[in-house]
């Protein structure tokens, strides 16, 4: 199903880090996808719950805080080593790829 089609998508790129890039770039480069994913679901409480409940100001602040500061670690990274950009780009396309897989899926 879906799942192993996902596992073994990010496999693919986690293998292609591991054989392309030394321990250090590597690295750096997991980081940059970690932080983009983890602004991404930082940025889900911006919108509203499901069930019509607002999430809380300050946990919406925070998460602004959050988010901007994540943009601004991998605007910097992005800008000392253009290759990241590829390494964000194809995790996001995968990711993106995947959701649209499993949202064809009947539930």
């Amino acid at each position: 199903g879906t799942v192993v089609h996902v596992s073994a998508g990010f496999s693919a790129l986690a293998l292609a880090l591991v054989f392309t890039h030394s321990l250090k770039d590597a690295l750096s480069n997991v980081g940059a996808v970690l932080v983009l994913f983890s602004a991404l679901t930082a940025a889900g409480l911006f919108k509203p719950a499901k069930d019509g409940r607002a999430v809380p100001l300050g946990a919406r602040a925070a998460a602004a805080v959050y988010v901007l500061s994540s943009a601004w670690m991998l605007y910097f990274g992005i800008t000392r080593n253009p290759t990241l950009f590829l390494w964000v780009l194809a995790a996001a396309a995968m990711a993106l790829g995947f959701h649209a897989l499993k949202s064809r899926q009947p539930a």
